[in-house]
């Protein structure tokens, strides 16, 4: 399997579409918001016939509906099957490094989950509205851990949240090791510098708004889902919320994007740096010379 990472903004959709051309084969999505129908501007999804290439696992979930990595790995197996079985190398290509994980390891990776944006929330929740709540959303989800698990001790409890809901899978039922299922080749593109990085994104926000993202944020919010949906957690759709409340403006939601994206991008590249074995790093500007090596290899190992 050939794994196509990196930060948002970084090219790797294209770079992985040019692959997929080279080997007649599909891409396999690794993106938690682009799963969504009708989350479209926000994802920066590129369709099928602008790619040149099939792409699986996009627009598979309504956006009421919640997502699991768990329910992810199941999906995307089944897609690596099918092209394993047509002769076919699977390239995945995304940013969600759960979804990449759950591909390569056993799925018993939960101890090594680290969701900040979650976390986060789940903080602000404790000092809002004390530990309380949160301890009996843990024993809703998961009792095992709950009984175990203090309700003084706030940072393990917050833990146990972080993990189950970010995985699907209880705190209680994780095992801390992980095993490798699977071989592959991991290519992670790189910014040469991070004011490029930050530029990069700064022009994809802007042309997310040109091309009505708060539209299809207000359609969503027609269709019935609101902002404490699990999809509407993604960066692009969460800021929303003060200004359809009424309690922000224009300006400060398409600032917020880019801060939370580029803090994003920042914990993309460090989650790729540390969590896999034999990444080999790509410069942006290195893409097209690097293309003819990975193709080289991969046919060699395939054949």
């Amino acid at each position: 399997m050939i794994i196509i990472g990196g930060a948002t903004a970084s090219g790797k959709t294209d770079f992985a579409a040019k692959l997929a051309k080279l080997l007649n084969s599909e891409l396999i999505s690794a993106d938690s918001m682009q799963v969504y129908y009708g989350m479209d501007i926000g994802t920066a999804k590129v369709k099928d016939e602008t790619l040149g290439v099939k792409q699986n696992c996009i627009d598979i979930v309504y956006p009421k509906d919640n997502f699991s990595v768990f329910d992810y790995r199941n999906t995307a197996e089944n897609i690596i099957t099918n092209l394993i079985e047509k002769n076919k190398i699977p390239i995945v290509v995304g940013g969600t490094g759960f979804y990449i994980s759950s591909l390569i390891y056993e799925f018993s990776y939960g101890f090594n989950v680290l969701n900040y944006d979650l976390r986060a929330e789940l903080e602000k929740k404790l000092l809002t509205d004390g530990i309380e709540p949160l301890f009996f959303e843990l024993k809703a989800l998961d009792p095992e851990s709950a009984e175990k698990i203090s309700i003084n001790n706030t940072r393990r409890i917050i833990r146990a949240l972080e993990i189950t809901k970010s995985t699907g899978i209880q705190f209680s039922k994780q095992n801390p090791q992980r095993k490798k299922i699977r071989d592959y080749d991991m290519y992670v593109l790189c910014s040469p510098n991070r004011d490029e990085r930050n530029n990069k994104i700064d022009s994809r926000v802007d042309k997310m708004i040109e091309d009505g993202l708060c539209n299809e944020v207000e359609n969503l919010l027609n269709s019935g889902v609101h902002f404490d949906t699990q999809s509407m957690q993604g960066i692009g759709y969460k800021e929303w919320k003060g200004y359809f409340n009424e309690n922000a403006n224009l300006n400060s939601v398409i600032e917020l994007i880019k801060i939370n994206t580029k803090h994003y991008a920042k914990r993309q590249e460090t989650w790729f740096k540390h969590q896999y074995e034999n990444v080999k790093s790509i410069q942006i500007n290195e893409l097209d010379s690097c293309i003819a090596n990975i193709f080289e290899n991969a046919t060699r190992k395939f054949s």
